[in-house]
């Protein structure tokens, strides 16, 4: 199963349609096809309905790794938040020095 393929100025289908297909496939997943770890780069930009996709390909929420890696200098796009993210660890970049800051 892949996603679909959508048009860049499609925002219901990249706000709405794709997270659903991503999620429905993650949760499809057999265990060894799980991720025990991802990375999220430009986390500023990413959109709520991103998240739910992410967080149901980890093996396991409680222990897998969810690195999320976020600059508010470098933000394009209104999009705030992953509420249900705020128990895994934040970084936080300084462009200048390009030292990471947990948070």
């Amino acid at each position: 199963m892949g996603a679909g393929d959508g048009d860049r100025q499609d925002s219901l289908f990249w706000g709405e349609t794709l997270p659903e297909q991503m999620g429905e496939f993650a949760e499809g997943l057999a265990d060894n096809l799980k991720c025990d770890a991802v990375i999220v780069d430009e986390a500023q930009d990413f959109a709520d309905s991103w998240w739910q996709p992410v967080l149901k390909s980890l093996r396991d929420e409680g222990m897998s790794g969810l690195y999320i890696y976020s600059d508010e200098n470098q933000r394009i796009f209104a999009r705030f938040g992953c509420h249900r993210c705020n128990s895994f660890r934040w970084f936080s970049l300084d462009w200048r020095g390009c030292a990471g800051s947990g948070r």
